[in-house]
């Protein structure tokens, strides 16, 4: 810009007297495409950063951020507990997107369902020895770790990790303690559907390998819901001191919540149709048909147990209705409604 204005100057800021060679017009080309790439990417990098409205915790979820926030601060190892389809993984999502958050730690994030569970621990130290790296800290014990458990058995295991600390495995994990101190962030190692692996043995390494880690810069956070893990409530209490249970969200707030969000708007149900299903069970409710024929008597049983479940009701609702229109092409009464 500053060269042409210059030229500019010389023509006495006139286009006619205005004299650019081939080369000229290339670079003011070229510039115009690089200025217009990087106008387009810092765009694209504050839209992504925006929270859409969708992306909103119910007021309970914030409640829970918050808490497992001033966990983190204070303890090494923490344990959130749900069932499944209550938001853990959701709501770590938003955990993982707050910006102190990111300021202070750097995640690692294995969901066991995903991996070899034979291997999970070389899955975790090969995610480590990247991290180190992306560090500029090239470490010997990454490798040795990786190397030396995925031959051992868990009872040797356990033996290692309790003997002298200048000794074999115990000795590479207080090495790779020490490297991990030159990452310039906390590191947080996440673990989902902790619950679903049925083989007591590799929980057991999980939980071992875990608890040597785990320390000032390096956090553990487990997700399972522990109702699936009832013969293990002992050892999770032992390697897990600190649980937290997500606060229950009511039927009305997740329908509210998930309401815009699914564009049950655009249906022809109201909201007070759908909310008012809390209740439960709806007991001797009277339809009467359209064709005026008779009426009928119905009982409901429902039970909607949690956020995952009534979302899909709300989806599946919404196509339905869609599919189902008015056989006379007009709305819905406000019997055929709460029917539907």
């Amino acid at each position: 810009v500053v060269y042409v204005a210059m030229k500019m100057m010389v023509a006495d800021w006139c286009w006619n007297k205005l004299q650019l060679d081939r080369v000229e017009i290339l670079l003011i080309v070229v510039l115009f495409f690089e200025w217009t790439v990087v106008i387009w990417y810092i765009r694209k990098k504050l839209k992504l950063e925006q929270k859409p409205e969708e992306y909103l915790l119910f007021q309970e979820r914030e409640y829970d951020l918050k808490r497992v926030k001033n966990y983190l601060c204070r303890v090494p190892m923490l344990g959130i507990d749900a069932a499944w389809g209550d938001g853990k993984t959701f709501l770590v999502k938003r955990l993982l997107d707050d910006q102190n958050i990111r300021e202070q730690y750097v995640s690692i994030q294995i969901d066991v369902l995903t991996c070899q569970l034979d291997e999970i621990e070389i899955l975790l130290f090969g995610e480590l020895d990247k991290l180190l790296k992306r560090n500029r800290v090239f470490s010997k014990y990454s490798k040795q770790l990786k190397k030396m458990l995925g031959s051992q058995s868990l009872l040797k295991l356990t033996w290692d990790l309790s003997v002298d600390e200048h000794r074999g495995t115990s000795a590479a994990f207080e090495g790779l303690k020490e490297d991990l101190k030159k990452v310039s962030k906390k590191i947080l190692i996440i673990y989902d559907d902790l619950d679903r692996v049925t083989d007591r043995a590799v929980v057991d390494k999980i939980m071992a390998i875990s608890d040597k880690l785990a320390g000032d810069k390096i956090h553990i956070l487990y997700l399972y819901d522990s109702s699936h893990m009832e013969e293990e409530r002992d050892f999770l209490e032992k390697y897990i001191p600190y649980q937290l249970k997500l606060t229950p969200v009511s039927f009305r707030d997740v329908v509210q919540g998930l309401w815009k969000e699914l564009g049950m708007q655009e249906s022809e149900l109201e909201l007070e149709d759908i909310t008012k299903l809390e209740t439960q069970s709806l007991i001797n409710w009277s339809i009467k048909k359209k064709t005026e024929m008779d009426q009928m008597g119905v009982t409901i049983s429902i039970s909607w147990g949690n956020v995952r479940r009534v979302r899909i009701f709300l989806t599946e609702l919404k196509i339905f209705l869609q599919n189902e229109r008015n056989e006379s092409g007009e709305p819905f009464t406000t019997e055929e409604r709460q029917l539907l």
